[in-house]
């Protein structure tokens, strides 16, 4: 490692640094106002705590998700944390199921309009509704209706 006394010791550079010749503990006291808050500050050394004790933290974590009756405590706030993974699981099923089953309305819709009214449609417009029909049946894997024959019949679809 080089030595940067001579450096340090330099007028000009001392100068630089509004110090008249600088001696290395007077530089190293500046390092140190300078690097001692950012060094010491809480979310530093959090961060420092987090990437010691990771893998701690992460089967810590795995433990209580997976469990039913793992509870957590920090300070007022008390959290069971089996039972909130296990309300979110079925929140995002339930939202799913929501979301296939608008699809699925959407699907009948479009294939009602098309059916009764696909005529006074432009050529356009058809094309971009049966572009829809098509990409809705690959989502909700509906095949496409069989037409009934005859009358009223017929517009039931």
């Amino acid at each position: 490692m080089q030595d940067l006394t001579p450096i340090l010791h330099d007028p000009d550079c001392a100068a630089t640094f509004g110090l008249e010749q600088a001696s290395p503990e007077t530089v190293m006291i500046e390092w140190l106002k300078v690097l001692g808050p950012i060094v010491l500050s809480w979310p530093v050394v959090l961060l420092v705590i987090a990437l010691i004790f990771r893998k701690s933290l992460l089967g810590l974590l795995e433990r209580f998700s997976n469990s039913s009756g793992s509870k957590a405590e920090i300070g007022p706030l008390k959290i069971e944390l089996g039972k909130l993974a296990e309300e979110g699981k079925d929140a995002v099923s339930r939202l799913n199921r929501t979301t296939e089953l608008m699809a699925e309305s959407r699907l009948l819709e479009l294939e009602i309009t098309s059916g009764m009214f696909g005529s006074i449609f432009s050529d356009e417009q058809q094309a971009r509704m049966e572009r829809q029909i098509n990409e809705l049946r690959l989502l909700t894997n509906s095949q496409a209706p069989t037409p009934v024959v005859g009358g009223d019949a017929a517009r039931k679809i």
